[in-house]
């Protein structure tokens, strides 16, 4: 089976075909990028499926990041993964961007003796989006959660911790200078990591992964009515 997997949840787009049967990558492409997505994302599909000459039919299955993360971001690859996954009526998976982040240092790296991941994403505001992992089984050890800097290290304790992800520079600012934690920044998670989760896992879920309440203003200058003579 073919799988499409995309990504837009962070800093960028990414794209990859991966073939279950012979556990390899048929094409990938990857551009970062602060904005610009919903432009981007649809002629990167095009391109590496006619790159490998692979048609829309011979897809399989559609997995996409559902989040944390940007949260236009993360709508434009949900609608995407959504509408194709409709047009060619296949399943479409989600994938936590937290575990994307997390098995694509496992997928580069070749040392993986770490007894416990964290997982830092940057939220554009004064908190983080954090989730710890046990390096031994790969699986969570804390709740998803947009937590601030004192709550990461109190959740952290004393652990041996490696955190990934695209927040690590400010997150340096926020700590003391004898915290001992090693870092390891990754700006988005690679498709094909994306495309390998999507293989293992069952569950169809592609529903967001809001960690906040979404901040709503009110507008600056008042509505303005219409009068109406009685």
């Amino acid at each position: 089976m073919i799988t499409l997997a995309i990504d837009t949840t962070m800093n960028g787009c990414s794209v990859c075909l991966y073939d279950t049967d012979s556990d390899s990558c048929l094409g990938e492409d990857a551009t970062s990028m602060s904005r610009g997505q919903a432009e981007a994302l649809m002629p990167m599909i095009n391109s590496t499926l006619e790159d490998a000459d692979i048609a829309y039919d011979d897809l399989g299955l559609i997995a996409v990041t559902k989040g944390p993360g940007a949260f236009t971001g993360m709508r434009i690859g949900l609608a995407t993964a959504k509408a194709l996954g409709l047009a060619l009526d296949i399943p479409v998976q989600g994938v936590c961007t937290f575990e994307a982040v997390l098995n694509t240092y496992l997928e580069e790296s070749s040392a993986q003796d770490t007894p416990y991941y964290g997982v830092l994403l940057e939220t554009k505001r004064s908190d983080y989006y954090f989730q710890m992992f046990n390096g031994a089984t790969g699986l969570s050890c804390s709740d998803k959660a947009a937590l601030d800097a004192v709550d990461i290290i109190s959740l952290i304790g004393d652990r041996r911790c490696l955190v990934l992800g695209d927040a690590s520079s400010r997150f340096k600012g926020d700590i003391a200078d004898d915290c001992k934690y090693e870092f390891h920044e990754i700006e988005m998670p690679t498709a094909l990591a994306i495309a390998k989760l999507a293989g293992e896992e069952g569950d169809l879920d592609c529903d967001p992964v809001y960690l906040r309440a979404p901040e709503i203003g009110s507008p600056k200058n008042p509505p303005r009515k219409m009068k109406v003579d009685k």
